[in-house]
């Protein structure tokens, strides 16, 4: 019968655990049954485990099996199953395997002696807040170091985590998958928290394609914390499959401010140039700053006709308008030699050029120095030489080769033209990287970096390769800057509350923006009190002209003065703070330009708040407004680095959830 053919199967099974004893009787019971295997190989598949079956009665005549310890505890069912004696809790035997039986035996009884010797899986268990602990820590190791879900399941790592944590296994990528999805809703509630105390909010937006041509929208938020101190964070980085028209843009902008609830603090959103991203702000209350690093980088592109096409860059267009203005064509195609060059020896032309870089990501303007063109021209000479020979040396180039490479050789009037050049543009690539910082205020650098690098311009060097250079580096600088007026003034009224910003203002800019601040001053104080508690500044200024001379009491009149009584009293008028404003930013200005003292235009808020307490609060709400879109393109590097080749399974959903809590882990270990 079936039941005694599956009984006759176990007792086979258990057979492989016996001593080897009657050695004579088994292998005459083996000899048995190799003959009558060999008299029944041409019948069919069922006589033959027939016939197993009653050589195997034989063998079990002759030797008893030894009787497994755990089926001591617990019963043989029919349909394959093992019934606990203990619990009466049927487990699975699949393929007569005990071993669950002996993990359920073991947990059952509180006991470990049914568990194998050799057996490295079921340790003791650790703590269960310990382990909590670690995979909390695997987490944000996942997070900030941009590892697989499963890294730390790797039989290597797996090996290494019980030597140290016996009984500790990583989880799973699918357990890591979910708590990335708690992660992220519970770190928005903390934000969303956060962003309830700050009054108002700087905003960057970009959007980025990554290699699956999948769209996302990054916003970054900037506002002073707790602590007097710019903070930056990652607001949202969501999907974007829309199509990236300005209304899709412009929709998905206002959707996520309103999900944070700050769409009514946010005064500012820097951004890039491109047209369909000026036209969204057409129905956005945030004012739009374009990013002065883009700008800078279509000055330089522009004039010197680096062009990508035959034509200008698309962002050119700054008024939304396409831009009038035309320039010469260059010779933007490759001659037949440079082709002919290229086919010779393309490995030096692979060493020696370097694309140009995307604004980096410094959170220091004095770093990576060494990144930039070499200020001796010697040594750029030694270089490429250097690679030209070795080129020459290792593909023993035919005469004609040769004729077509000591076209390339440099002369040293080109050596000296690319020394000007290097002069020049040294200045723009230093001040790309002073205003693309994320840590520091940058309004104000920004108006500072093109003052001075304008100034420079303007200068005249005698040199006629290098005037015309400056020639046409000026008139893209000002086509992109003075002539975007809207823009450019912008910058201004921005950058007045920086020092470094307020010294390169002129005086009619200074006087402009202190009418505006006066103007709109007392129209919220005509809105928010009584006329009769807005005298008291002016009290103060009146008794004081009493005591001035004519002289005195001329400037004070003008505003340049302040009287001994506003100096030294609480409460000022706002044009009494102005006036205190105009001489401790010029002397800031000069301490930081002539004195090398550090730049930190906070710091200098926080000494003087008290005593500016009108323009203290103005400045807070302009100074966090960065001036160009870095902080959300460093943030697309990152996420490229997240999404590389080797974790093409990552999906948008997870990338997403990463991004957004890289810099909130980060900062809370």
């Amino acid at each position: 019968s079936a039941n005694n053919g599956q009984h006759l199967d176990d007792i086979l099974y258990e057979k492989v655990l016996t001593l080897n004893v009657g050695s004579e009787t088994n292998q005459s019971s083996s000899s048995s049954y190799s003959n009558n295997k060999t008299l029944n190989t041409t019948n069919t598949e069922e006589t033959f485990d027939q016939q197993q079956v009653t050589d195997t009665t034989r063998i079990d005549n002759n030797v008893l099996p030894i009787k497994s310890e755990v089926w001591n505890y617990a019963t043989k069912l029919p349909n394959g199953k093992a019934k606990c004696k203990s619990c009466n809790r049927e487990i699975a035997c699949k393929d007569h395997s005990t071993t669950g039986l002996r993990r359920h035996l073991d947990r059952c009884m509180k006991t470990s002696k049914f568990l194998s010797n050799n057996s490295t899986i079921f340790n003791k268990p650790i703590n269960i807040q310990m382990k909590k602990k670690l995979h909390e820590l695997v987490y944000q190791c996942i997070i900030q170091d941009g590892r697989s879900f499963d890294d730390l399941r790797k039989p290597g790592m797996s090996r290494l985590l019980q030597e140290i944590i016996p009984g500790y296994k990583a989880p799973t990528r699918r357990i890591v998958q979910r708590q990335l999805k708690r992660l992220h809703n519970n770190h928005e509630q903390m934000l969303l928290t956060e962003l309830k105390n700050i009054d108002t909010l700087a905003v960057t937006i970009d959007l980025w394609s990554d290699r699956k041509l999948n769209s996302y929208m990054c916003l970054t938020g900037h506002y002073i914390n707790s602590d007097s101190k710019l903070n930056s964070k990652v607001l949202s980085f969501t999907i974007f499959p829309e199509r990236h028209t300005s209304e899709n843009i412009s929709y998905t902008i206002k959707k996520e401010l309103k999900r944070l609830q700050v769409y009514e603090k946010t005064h500012v959103i820097t951004c890039d140039g491109a047209s369909n991203m000026r036209k969204s702000f057409n129905t956005l209350e945030p004012k739009r700053l374009q990013c002065l690093g883009h700008k800078l980088h279509l000055v330089v592109c522009n004039a010197l006709c680096l062009w990508v096409k035959d034509q200008q860059l698309s962002e050119s267009s700054i008024t939304g308008e396409e831009n009038d203005e035309s320039f010469p064509d260059a010779n933007t195609n490759n001659t037949n030699d440079t082709h002919n060059f290229d086919n010779v020896h393309s490995t030096v032309d692979d060493e020696i050029s370097n694309d140009e870089p995307d604004i980096m990501d410094d959170e220091d303007s004095s770093s990576n120095e060494d990144s930039d063109i070499s200020d001796n021209s010697s040594e750029m000479s030694d270089l490429i030489n250097e690679h030209w020979e070795e080129g020459v040396t290792e593909d023993i180039l035919s005469i004609t080769c040769v004729q077509q490479l000591l076209k390339f050789e440099l002369n040293r009037d080109e050596w000296e033209i690319l020394e000007h050049v290097n002069e020049v543009l040294g200045s723009f690539s230093k001040a790309t990287k002073l205003i693309s910082g994320k840590k520091y205020s940058t309004i104000g650098l920004g108006l500072f970096a093109i003052t001075s690098l304008k100034e420079k311009l303007e200068e005249r060097s005698g040199k006629y390769e290098i005037d015309q250079l400056k020639d046409l580096l000026l008139n893209q600088l000002t086509n992109y800057f003075e002539n975007d007026f809207d823009q450019y003034e912008l910058l201004k009224r921005y950058a007045f509350y920086d020092p470094l910003g307020f010294g390169v203002l002129d005086r009619v800019d200074r006087t402009k923006i202190e009418r505006e601040i006066k103007k709109s001053h007392s129209e919220y104080m005509a809105s928010s009190t009584s006329p009769n508690s807005i005298v008291f500044g002016f009290a103060t200024t009146a008794k004081s002209k009493s005591k001035s001379n004519l002289l005195q009491g001329f400037l004070s009149s003008l505003g340049k003065r302040r009287s001994r009584i506003i100096q030294d009293g609480k409460d000022l008028s706002i044009a009494d703070e102005l006036s205190i404003y105009r001489s401790l930013a010029m002397q800031e200005f000069n301490d930081i330009i002539a004195d090398s003292k550090e730049y930190d235009p906070f710091a200098f808020w926080n000494l003087h708040g008290q005593k500016l307490k009108l323009l203290s609060i103005l400045a807070r709400k302009h100074l966090i407004v960065p001036s160009t879109s870095v902080p959300s393109e460093s943030t697309f590097s990152m996420a490229s680095y997240l999404g590389r080749k080797e974790r093409n399974r990552l999906t948008p959903e997870n990338l997403c959830n990463l991004v957004f809590l890289k810099d909130k882990v980060t900062k809370n270990m």
